[in-house]
């Protein structure tokens, strides 16, 4: 809801709006990833690897054509 006041109110772009959203859990992420990894619950393999993908799917998201999501994801 916060998401869509912003894109309103303050007339920012969907990517910003987004952007922004997914950096303000960063910090959180990192804090819950600290006290796991202390506590030997994580595997640093899956870890790397999930980064790489998820690099890798947002680069892909953001330069692929207008619709190209929505069509993959339901098959137009």
């Amino acid at each position: 809801m916060l998401s869509g006041m912003t894109l309103h109110v303050l007339e920012i772009v969907q990517a910003g709006v987004l952007g922004s959203s997914l950096l303000a859990m960063v910090p959180p992420s990192c804090v819950g990833l600290a006290q796991h990894a202390r506590l030997g619950n994580v595997d640093w393999r899956m870890a790397a690897g999930t980064a790489v993908g998820s690099f890798a799917g947002s680069k892909v998201a953001v330069d692929a054509p207008a619709g190209a999501c929505n069509t993959c994801a339901f098959c137009h």
